[in-house]
């Protein structure tokens, strides 16, 4: 071990001070951010928190009765599945999805006809779901 990587950095020699003009000290404060908003909030309403799980009951079942009429034509089945979890919104869905997931992995079969964004987007979301699709003829 030399003995020049030993000794304390010296705060007065150049290279020191060009260490510390590449490094800018921050200058933030939080409190300019959010201000005392978290010291003044008031919970919403029991009325208004009803109303938006009501709301959002509906747009739930909104959703799931969508992925049931999709199923009409298999690129927007599989589009509308994976807009879905692209959302965070597939765990509300879950059984759905999986349900979807096994009908199109046992009854379709991909054809040379079809183009490469059906058979890719097939390809991963069945392989995201732990379903066998080969890669090869």
């Amino acid at each position: 071990m030399s003995s020049s990587s030993s000794r304390p950095i010296d705060r007065n020699s150049s290279k020191a001070s060009d260490h510390d003009a590449a490094c800018p000290i921050a200058n933030f404060h939080p409190d300019d951010v959010w201000g005392d908003f978290f010291l003044n909030y008031t919970p919403v309403h029991e009325v208004t928190q009803k109303l938006r799980e009501e709301e959002a009951r509906k747009l739930k079942e909104h959703v799931k009765r969508e992925l049931l009429e999709a199923s009409s034509d298999l690129l927007k089945w599989l589009n509308y599945i994976d807009v879905i979890q692209r959302l965070g919104g597939a765990y509300h869905c879950e059984d759905e999805i999986g349900e979807a997931l096994q009908y199109i992995h046992k009854s379709y079969y991909v054809k040379d006809k079809d183009d490469l964004c059906r058979t890719s987007l097939l390809f991963r979301l069945l392989r995201q779901h732990g379903l066998y699709l080969s890669c090869g003829k």
